[in-house]
């Protein structure tokens, strides 16, 4: 028998709802096990609602962009070893959110992936490669808003950005490729 279970009249039944409240508490949080904390309630909820059949907790997009929030959130307290696991968490975050049946990532997804980069990973050849992959996984669903684009510009140094756009590194999101963009709302 679950925990929750034990007295439904007078407890709160938890819920997708009071899960995410949670998760955005460990998102807005400055702790260092943050990211670790927030996956912990995310498998959680998994596990409820695949398993144990549970309707009333089912991962959102919300859910899964508290954690990767979360992970990137507490990277200026953390040591290269626990960037390192965080980066982990936000990988693997991000694979089963794009894996999901529910819900698919968005442009808010895709610019905490790049900020997770940015944030989680040494300078380098490894940052690159995911910033470009990270990116070009955006680019082929058609999800590059403005915002997006200008982090992707602030992640990438000139080799990848040349690479990725083949232009100039300062070319304005106007100037993108319409497929990269068909998916974005754009608010007036």
């Amino acid at each position: 028998m679950d925990s929750w279970d034990v007295d439904r009249e007078r407890c709160i039944r938890p819920n997708t709802k009071l899960a995410n409240m949670v998760l955005q508490g460990w998102a807005q949080s400055k702790e260092k096990k943050n990211g670790v904390g927030a996956r912990a309630l995310l498998d959680w909820m998994f596990d409820q609602h695949q398993i144990k059949k549970n309707d009333y907790i089912k991962p959102t997009f919300p859910s899964y962009n508290y954690v990767m929030s979360a992970c990137v959130r507490s990277s200026k307290y953390l040591n290269a070893k626990d960037k390192r696991i965080n980066f982990g968490i936000v990988l693997r975050t991000f694979e089963d959110l794009v894996k999901a049946s529910n819900v698919n990532p968005g442009s808010v997804s895709y610019r905490i992936m790049l900020s997770a980069c940015k944030e989680l990973l040494p300078p380098g050849r490894e940052q690159q490669h995911h910033v470009k992959a990270i990116f070009q996984h955006c680019c082929r669903v058609g999800g590059v808003d403005e915002y997006l684009y200008f982090v992707f510009l602030e992640c990438s140094n000139k080799e990848t950005s040349i690479e990725v756009i083949e232009k100039d590194h300062h070319v304005s999101w106007d100037e993108l490729p319409e497929k990269w963009k068909r998916n974005c709302k754009i608010y007036s």
